[in-house]
């Protein structure tokens, strides 16, 4: 799309790269055709089928459509757009990665993205979202997720940057979902980084395309992405961004487990995605996002056993580590990531630290045993996580 400074990924990959023979990408048409199938299959042509089709599907069409006019509107201001020295926050999710990215976001000093921006990052149409959100606020309300599901999310609130990826179905957002639901495992989807160059390349090209536009819109010029999943696309995003910094955070899968699958479930609930879904689809998506989540610590461990993670590019934090001390880490991290911290980023993270002390968790999490899990099982597959990190299993 624009141009960029690595000319080739060729050597990036290595031998202990997930290896899945003649995995590429399909077009974005297709697995919009399979999500509106495997719908179909689940609730018959009904009037869910066909507003959850018009709905997803025209807002891909329609976003898309405008970043596309935004390549020649804007071409010029694009062109002279450069993403410098970004910091990447990675991990499985519920490892503290929302928590880390609040540190980092509070005081609006950062390019990050608000959650509308995030299905519609296009430069063209943003002053009617703006009015629109106004409007919404001013008449009720617009948060789309309260705390008590496990994650609150509003419009207007920054948001994980993977979902940036969900537009193109390129990230396991979109197989936590209805196409998750579905017969087919999309490992093109899980594993970006095995990936031929040329799917590669055009993911991160795209993602690039969405970071200059937010610098643009925004005025600043550091970005601090949440890419959970993208821990998977390690290895091509390295090589894409040679100047980036990546926190990788990771916490007991014995909490990440069952909070991300509790997680998961209830906004498919949430939806209306799991009427009418029959016990077997249900178990199977469990599984799948088990195995995923174990290939996800999986991936990272072996990148790191390997030696293919500069210390000086990429931080490993712990969790425990983080919440222990919000001061010490977030010390680190300023030191490691070359980020100047503002006098009002700094207070701000105090009253974070602060506020962290009396924290309680105001969600339920499902039990091992309501998951179809045990407590052996999970420190059985995840043991190279406990004893290479020095985790202390949740009682």
């Amino acid at each position: 799309m624009f141009d960029h400074r690595p000319e080739s990924f060729d050597g990036i990959m290595t031998s202990i790269t997930p290896t899945h023979e003649e995995l590429h990408r399909r077009s974005d048409a297709w697995y919009f055709l399979q999500e509106f199938r495997t719908c179909y299959n689940i609730h018959g042509f009904s009037r869910q089928t066909v507003l959850s089709a018009l709905r997803e599907g025209g807002l891909r069409l329609g976003a898309n459509a405008a970043l596309r006019a935004d390549e020649w509107i804007h071409a010029r201001k694009l062109a002279a757009t450069r993403v410098e020295r970004p910091l990447f926050i990675i991990g499985h999710p519920r490892s503290g990665t929302s928590f880390f990215h609040s540190l980092l976001m509070g005081t609006d000093e950062m390019v990050g993205f608000r959650t509308w921006q995030l299905f519609w990052p296009a430069l063209i149409g943003r002053p009617a979202i703006r009015r629109a959100l106004d409007l919404k606020r001013r008449f009720g309300s617009t948060e789309i997720m309260s705390g008590s599901d496990g994650h609150k999310m509003d419009l207007d609130s920054y948001e994980v940057e993977e979902f940036l990826f969900w537009l193109h179905y390129a990230t396991p957002l979109n197989t936590m979902g209805l196409l998750g639901l579905g017969s087919e495992d999309f490992l093109e989807i899980e594993h970006p980084d095995s990936l031929p160059e040329e799917d590669r390349r055009r993911a991160l090209d795209y993602l690039d395309g969405c970071f200059r536009r937010q610098i643009i819109a925004s005025g600043r010029t550091q970005v601090v992405a949440k890419m959970h999943f993208s821990t998977m696309r390690l290895q091509s995003m390295m090589a894409y961004y040679p100047d980036a910094r990546f926190v990788y955070l990771v916490r007991d899968p014995l909490c990440t487990v069952p909070s991300y699958l509790t997680f998961m479930l209830k906004t498919l609930a949430a939806r209306g995605n799991l009427d009418g879904v029959s016990a077997d689809r249900l178990e199977r998506l469990k599984a799948r996002r088990y195995r995923h989540t174990l290939e996800l610590y999986r991936y990272f461990y072996d990148l790191q056993m390997a030696g293919q993670l500069p210390e000086d590019r990429v931080k490993v934090i712990r969790y425990d580590d983080l919440v222990g001390d919000v001061r010490g880490t977030m010390d680190a991290v300023r030191d490691f990531s070359g980020i100047a911290f503002s006098p009002a980023l700094e207070a701000h993270i105090d009253q974070k630290a602060e506020a962290q002390k009396a924290y309680r968790r105001s969600h339920n999490v499902s039990s091992l045993d309501a998951l179809g899990l045990s407590k052996d099982q999970i420190l059985r597959d995840f043991a190279f996580v406990y004893d290479h990190y020095g985790i202390t299993p949740a009682a």
